[in-house]
């Protein structure tokens, strides 16, 4: 399972699901992630790519 925020893996076991009026299910890591979606914000920091330097 994917957390709805930050597209990450979820280990069994941990992180919790919200669903909403239509029954769809919202999957979320931590608080962290929840509050931000709620927020509105755009998760950038996990789009966005590390350029590596090639010699």
């Amino acid at each position: 399972m994917k957390d709805s925020y930050t597209g990450k893996e979820i280990p069994l076991g941990s992180g919790f699901t919200l669903y909403k009026k239509d029954g769809t299910p919202l999957h979320f890591l931590n608080q962290k992630s929840y509050k931000n979606f709620l927020m509105k914000r755009k998760p950038l920091w996990v789009s966005k790519k590390k350029k590596t330097t090639s010699k």
